[in-house]
């Protein structure tokens, strides 16, 4: 072996440890994404500064679930912290699972050196060459750098759900859809699960969205809203009016006082809920890695996404159906990965504008067929006032706020669907009961008629 090719692709593997140790300090929320593909072998001919810091990071890690660059330098080098925060901002253009990919192949080229090494003195030693192969191998594995395969093959979590229902107890999950129409036909929504929403432009997407995040917020399921088109405020705005079940107003100095202080506390309460809108920019990698930091920081059950026309993929030039059938598998494989529940909404063609009842199926979502290929659940809301159809086929006149959701495509429900009413304060809500009168928002804290 050349001595020249030995050191440099030893100096090449030291390069690929400071660029994996600067990463995992700027991207402690895709940490796990790696975690359990770094062995100690791999580090053990790196410069031990940087095998520190790696291995400070996954002892953290491994401890409480998180760790920062603040922290591996507080507990390396009290004195250098602002350093460590140096390292955390290099490198950016190149994310941590990209490093580490850089990082194995340099660490198994230069062991591959090492091995070639060994292989020539057992040739000499007088082994044959199918020993030598095994001895290389089993060197191999060793060092890290066999193939790497970690999957469930979902055995325990399908024991777990079997076994409970033997026992007569109800395998639950936290997400559940905020209508009880839904709710009726799809009791929850699985983790890992990729529900679409579709609807023309204006129809009530974000609204949809918002009710399904305060429902869960409401009880105490963290959240997060991808918010690529409403503006912060009118978001919170939004919020307030369906918890609080009034409109904004521009003058409320004419209420009574108990009504002020109402205002006020439902305010105080939706700033208390564990709801976060951000909105990362309409790069799809910038809304996976949003996602993912929401997940391991905050611990998020529920990531919606408002929506996908808008969003891109910067590095791809093509056709625009190609570039959202790319985003829509990169949710399909974001939901797998956190093993949450994504929802993405969509918009449909204008096309079904043409049509007697203007309602929308499941392959007129607008240049992404194949969002209907990769969704486990795929949600077509309707709302017969906005498209402007009074009636039914029959001639039967649609009720006041009349709405409806069409589930075109379930896990386990089929097609079916369930109906519901609408207003502008409100969002989407069940049909009142007779009894009571108000939407079946069981936890929202006004239980007045609702002002329209």
């Amino acid at each position: 072996m050349n001595p020249d090719a030995t050191q440099t692709l030893f100096n090449q593997y030291s390069a690929a440890v400071e660029m994996l140790a600067k990463r995992m300090l700027g991207e402690p929320f895709n940490f796990h994404r790696i975690q359990d593909r770094i062995r100690p072998e791999m580090l053990a001919p790196a410069n031990y500064y940087w095998r520190d810091v790696i291995n400070e990071c996954a002892a953290q890690f491994e401890r409480n679930g998180a760790y920062s660059a603040a922290t591996v330098g507080a507990s390396l080098n009290p004195s250098e912290i602002g350093v460590f925060h140096g390292y955390a901002m290099e490198h950016s253009e190149m994310d941590l699972v990209t490093a580490y990919t850089y990082f194995y192949d340099a660490y198994g080229r230069y062991s591959e050196t090492q091995i070639m090494l060994h292989q020539v003195n057992w040739l000499l030693d007088g082994h044959s060459a199918l020993e030598v192969l095994n001895k290389a191998e089993s060197m191999r594995r060793d060092r890290g750098i066999s193939a790497f395969v970690k999957a469930s093959d979902g055995k325990s979590e399908f024991e777990a759900e079997l076994l409970a229902a033997m026992d007569g107890r109800v395998f639950d999950y936290p997400v559940k859809p905020f209508l009880k129409s839904i709710r009726n036909k799809i009791p929850y929504y699985e983790p890992s699960e990729y529900i679409v929403l579709a609807m023309l432009s204006g129809g009530g997407k974000s609204y949809h969205a918002l009710n399904q995040i305060l429902y869960c917020a409401l009880d105490g399921i963290p959240s997060t809203y991808i918010n690529l088109e409403n503006s912060p405020k009118n978001v919170q705005k939004r919020l307030w009016q369906m918890y609080s079940g009034q409109a904004f107003r521009r003058d409320f100095s004419h209420y009574r006082p108990d009504e002020m202080e109402k205002i006020k506390s439902d305010w105080e309460m939706i700033k208390s809920l564990p709801i976060r809108s951000i909105n990362p920019g309409n790069a799809f990698s910038d809304v996976a890695g949003c996602i993912r930091e929401e997940r391991y920081e905050r611990g998020i059950e529920l990531a919606v996404v408002d929506y996908a026309q808008l969003m891109d993929i910067p590095s791809i030039r093509g056709a625009r159906h190609e570039i959202l059938a790319r985003i829509s598998a990169g949710f399909r494989a974001l939901s797998l990965e956190l093993n949450i529940p994504i929802m993405v909404l969509a918009q449909v063609k204008q096309e079904v504008m043409n049509r007697p009842d203007k309602r929308a199926g499941m392959y007129d979502i607008a240049d992404a067929k194949n969002f209907t290929q990769d969704a486990t659940t795929i949600i077509l809301p309707y709302r017969p006032e906005y498209v402007q159809v009074m009636s039914r086929e029959d001639g039967t006149p649609y009720e006041k706020g009349y709405a409806d959701n069409f589930i075109a495509k379930g896990r386990e429900t089929g097609r079916d669907a369930s109906e519901c009413r609408f207003n502008h304060i409100l969002g989407f809500y069940d049909v009142p009961e007779p009894e009571n009168d108000f939407p079946d928002f069981v936890n929202y804290g006004n239980r007045n008629e609702p002002e329209f």
